[in-house]
């Protein structure tokens, strides 16, 4: 169940592009300092959305328009949220990066996702090995076993890949 509550929280969400101009899914025009109201917020269903990472964001970047602009945003009276996003009754545009911007952060993303996916693939094929070392040793009581290296686990690194791409990404 989504956590409910009233704080107000920074959090990143794309609109997309036509030339130069940026616009909200309702098709109207985004520009810094711009506040927008709700009645009513359901997570997923109607309201004004943002996540708390980029990377979360980058789920639900729009596919319309000529392309994609990232805004920085301060949503407040938090109706609802969940592990990549939060949905309240105001937002705030504290800052809209241009597109060129934002299409080659997506790229560092694509390229740090492809770097950790090749990681995992070492790592399966290293993990693998040290199975059959200690199959061997557990077979053999002769044989040591072999020392098993300190690996970062999977969370680790996603908490890494999102780090990366907090709020300090603006600088």
């Amino acid at each position: 169940m989504a956590k409910k509550n009233s704080d107000k929280r920074i959090g990143f969400h794309f609109v997309v592009t036509r030339g130069n101009k940026k616009f909200s899914r309702d098709n109207k025009e985004v520009k810094t300092g711009e506040v927008r109201t709700e009645d009513s917020a359901v997570l997923c269903q109607k309201g004004l959305h943002a996540s708390p990472t980029l990377y979360d964001a980058c789920g639900y970047a729009p596919s319309n328009g000529d392309g994609q602009a990232l805004t920085l945003v301060e949503v407040s009276d938090i109706k609802g949220e969940d592990e990549s996003k939060f949905v309240g009754l105001r937002r705030k545009v504290l800052k809209v990066m241009s597109k060129e911007k934002t299409h080659t952060l997506i790229i560092n993303i694509a390229k740090k996702n492809q770097a950790l996916a090749e990681g995992y693939s070492k790592r399966a094929a290293e993990y693998e090995a040290l199975a059959k070392q200690c199959e061997a040793a557990a077979l053999d009581k002769s044989l040591p076993l072999p020392v098993i290296p300190d690996f970062d686990s999977e969370d680790k690194v996603n908490e890494t890949i999102k780090g990366t791409f907090a709020v300090d990404s603006w600088r």
